[in-house]
Formats: C-alpha cells, structure tokens, sequence
C-alpha cells in the first residue's frame, strides 16, 4: 500500500464497547477473588446524526460473588473454578470467536485464500468458549479501579481475555476496545438504514506493509485509537454516574446497576503492541489517565516523536517480550525512560518470551502448530502469569493497594526469566 493510500473509515467514528466481566478455565490462574459476567450493549448514536455510534468494548468487571484465595503447589498447571461457573452456566458461556466473520477476518491476516482459510482457521482453533456467566450485575459493595485496554495488530476484543480476566479477577473492571481503524482482524459497525432496521457494516483487517510506507497511515489509526480510548472513558464515566444511555442489543442487563460501581480516581490505560503505541499518546493528550501499563510496546510508529515522552507526565510501566523488540525500537524506548523527569518509567524483560505470548492464541492451537509458529524458550503459560503477576503487583503499587504476597513469591520463584531493564 502506498504512502498516499487513505484508510477506508466512515466520517463519524464508529466504537462498539462491549461490556463483560470474565472467567476464563482455559488458562491456569494462581488465584481467584471474583466471579464475572458479560454484557453486550450498543449505543445509539448522538441524536443530532442519522448514523449509530456503538461503544464495543469488553468490560470484564467483578461479579458479586467472592472466592476466597486459592493455592496451588504449581502455579502454572493447576487451577480450580469458581463455583459459580460450574457446568450447569456452560449454556450461558461466551464464544471466544465472537462472529463466523472473525474466522474470515483471522484468515485475512494470515493470507489465505478465503475458502481455504475458513477451513484451516476453524480446524486449528476449534470452538473455544469463554466460561463467563452473561448479564451477571456487578458487585455494589465496593467500587472497583477501571483499566481501559487497547489490543494490537491483528487482533480483537477477545484477543486478550486471559490478561483481562486475571485482572478482573482481583477486583478491577476492564474495558477492552475493538478498534475500527483497520487494525482488528475483523470488527464491525453499525448503520441506520433506510426502512429495515440497522445495518451490519464489516471492517476486516487493512493488510500494510509493516515498517516501510505505512508511517501515514498508522498516525492515522493512531488518531482514530485515541479517540476510541478517550470515548471509552467517557462513556465508563456516564455508566459510573447512572447516566441514561439509549443502547441496541439483546442484553437483559440493567446498565443502572453500574452506577456507582467504579473508581474513576485513577484510571489506568493499558495495551499490547499498537495498543501500547496508542496508550502512549492518550497519555499525553487525556490526562484522566493517571497509570501506563504498555506489554511489548511497538515504537516504530512514534520513533520521530521526540516531544512526546517529556508530554507524558504518568508512570509507564514497559513489560517487553525478548524476541519482539529490535534495535530501533528499545532506542526509542530508551527515550521515554531517561526523560521521565515527571513520573517513574520502568522496563522488564521475559526471557525466552515471544511477542504472542501476552495474547491468547498461543494457548488456543494445537502443540504441534504452536511448536512451529509460536514456539517459545519459555513455558507460554508461565510467561502469560508472570505477565500478569507483574501487572498487578505495578497497578497495587501506584493504586496504593496492599501488595499481594503470593505475587511476590511467584516473581521471586521465577526471577530467572526476568530481567530488570533492557538488555
């Protein structure tokens, strides 16, 4: 694609949010403190158009019910579910591929050709669901800290359900975004039509050629994320303050039960990849967003951006794979960690890491295609928990939460497959 290319988005920006608190068997977890449950809900668009806005985000938020803590002589094999979410709700389970056009979109991004990459997409992922109770109101007893997460490349909502739900599980409401800049595999927006209802409108994946002519165009989509992130916000801060929002779906959820039910104090942003590109940026133009957490952050797009790290006046907390990163990139990390005149920034390193391990996929395939596509040195669900562990025990720091000390040990078990900085 060429450097005059445009991207192919509608003049009013479309968001879906989808709202969903998440528990995910897939994948051990060293503790579980919550339940969760998921809610759908598309909002109508402002009144002054003809044309539908949908927030699509997940939101995965913690759910009435309390678990108390779970140990586990391994912490990378064993796991016990909530009761909760036993085999009687598995009817109300969500799918991990949302729409068959996930599949197609998937295949996309792989390059296939359509009929055959419908075909080997399912066949290598299967039918995974996500054990998540649906409609399941949240916890009004306390208010919970709200993370906002922007995905990468290639991805989309559901991409990242082992990271959001681990953190939901310990008492936070995540809302994952699917971006519609050309960016997801596959998303979708919604459009008023003339005299059938609403329209379903797909948007696949834009396939570029990475880090050579897309510079203009990924400032574009950075442009459509930001917005995206920031509408997000506003829309949580509307939920928390028991705003009347006319939304489509099919959700029997009341979205009054939100209300109150968010601690708005701190908002923290995270990301993978592009999403932490795109975190980096909303830092420095929304500055309700008091926390970075940026996985494996892809600096390319931001590598002539040398105002930018002093605009950034929050803490960053860098967590980069081994494999992913390259000379350029941890050149134009190492920016933003020497003039962090205003706040700490921080970089650790998982050995042995790949750039999928912070996502769900690798644990979805099969072992004998994961071993030759997503090999990594390091135990893939060891690296997902240290991930994690250590994204936790960051937020609890700057939170002011007290630390958890099963986080602690588990980083200090492993400590050979960290490394405090950039090698």
């Amino acid at each position: 694609m060429s450097s005059t290319a445009t991207l192919e988005i509608p003049d009013k920006l479309n968001n879906i949010v989808f709202l969903c608190i998440i528990s995910l068997l897939l994948f051990p977890r060293k503790t579980i403190r919550y339940n969760y449950g998921i809610t759908l809900f598309l909002r109508r668009q402002d009144t002054h158009t003809d044309s539908f806005r949908e927030i699509c985000s997940w939101l995965y938020r913690s759910n009435w019910i309390q678990q108390r803590r779970r140990l586990f002589t391994s912490p990378v094999l064993s796991y016990q579910p909530p009761r909760c979410l036993c085999r009687e709700n598995s009817s109300r389970w969500a799918n991990w591929i949302p729409h068959q056009k996930y599949i197609e979109g998937y295949a996309i991004v792989r390059r296939l050709i359509p009929w055959l990459g419908n075909i080997l997409i399912s066949w290598a992922f299967g039918d995974p669901y996500i054990p998540v109770v649906a409609d399941a109101e949240p916890c009004t007893r306390q208010r919970f800290p709200v993370i906002v997460f922007s995905h990468g490349l290639t991805a989309c909502r559901t991409t990242y359900s082992t990271f959001c739900s681990d953190l939901s599980s310990h008492g936070f409401i995540v809302a994952a975004i699917e971006h519609r800049d050309g960016s997801a595999c596959m998303s979708f927006s919604i459009e008023k039509g003339q005299n059938k209802g609403p329209l379903t409108k797909w948007i696949p994946y834009q396939p570029m050629q990475f880090e050579k002519d897309d510079m203009p165009l990924r400032q574009q989509q950075l442009q459509i994320r930001m917005r995206e992130c920031s509408q997000t916000l506003d829309l949580l801060f509307k939920l928390n303050g028991g705003a009347e929002l006319e939304y489509i779906s099919q959700s029997s959820m009341n979205l009054a039960s939100f209300k109150g039910a968010m601690d708005l104090s701190s908002p923290v942003i995270a990301g993978h990849s592009f999403g932490s590109t795109t975190l980096l940026r909303t830092l420095a133009t929304d500055q309700r967003y008091k926390i970075g957490l940026a996985m494996d952050a892809w600096m390319w797009p931001l590598k002539d951006e040398l105002e930018l790290t002093r605009n950034i006046q929050q803490p960053v907390l860098f967590i980069n794979s081994e494999t992913f990163q390259t000379a350029t990139n941890l050149d134009s990390m190492k920016r933003f960690v020497a003039n962090a005149d205003y706040a700490e920034r921080s970089v650790l390193t998982l050995i042995g890491s790949i750039h999928d391990n912070q996502n769900d996929v690798p644990y979805l395939l099969p072992w004998y295609i994961r071993r030759f596509t997503y090999h990594s040195v390091i135990n893939p669900l060891l690296a997902i928990q240290l991930n994690n562990c250590i994204s936790l025990r960051y937020l609890r720091q700057y939170l002011g939460h007290p630390l958890d000390d099963e986080h602690s040990k588990l980083s200090e078990h492993y400590a050979q497959w960290i490394y405090q900085g950039i090698p």
